[in-house]
């Protein structure tokens, strides 16, 4: 039901159908869909499909964190990174980002280690950045993959080794 609905609602290779798609994503809530009470809490944070209602969002979000749901613990983290409908709380990211990496989220991995990178919340730490850009690379994070590859081209934080930064480049 998710899959479809997201099909419908950004016409990936049928006709778009935005009320259609909402409503098999609602459908599939009903049936206790974790996986659909994260996409609804993204539609309701970025108006897709349904008007923006951050109070909606929220719910969502927690209603899957609430059944172990990787994504909206990220999605959430990221909320509270950014001050995204709720005040920036860099604790309140970092925990829920703990929670993701914990169930091998490799965004989550990539949005802690930004803030190690840049000490956004914590110390800077170019070292734990570069483990955790690392582990999200290898958890196939393309972003990851990317910061990664800068660390090692740049030797930031780690040994210059550029067939490395390439093989994680390609």
């Amino acid at each position: 039901m998710v899959q479809y609905g997201e099909m419908l609602l950004y016409g990936k290779g049928i006709p778009v159908n935005e009320k259609e798609g909402v409503n098999l994503i609602q459908l599939a809530i009903k049936h206790d869909n974790d996986n659909a009470m994260n996409r609804y809490g993204l539609m309701l944070r970025n108006g897709e499909g349904v008007p923006i209602n951050k109070e909606e969002a929220i719910k969502y979000f927690k209603m899957a964190i609430d059944k172990g749901n990787d994504n909206a613990m990220c999605n959430y983290g990221y909320m509270f990174q950014i001050g995204d409908f709720v005040p920036v709380d860099k604790e309140e990211a970092i925990k829920y980002y703990k929670n993701a990496i914990e169930l091998g989220n490799g965004t989550a991995m990539k949005f802690y280690a930004d803030m190690l990178q840049y000490g956004e919340g914590v110390e800077i730490n170019k070292k734990e950045a570069v483990r955790y850009y690392k582990m999200s690379a290898d958890a196939g994070n393309s972003s990851g993959m990317v910061n990664y590859g800068f660390l090692l081209q740049s030797g930031e934080g780690v040994a210059v080794n550029k067939e490395e930064a390439a093989r994680y480049f390609k």
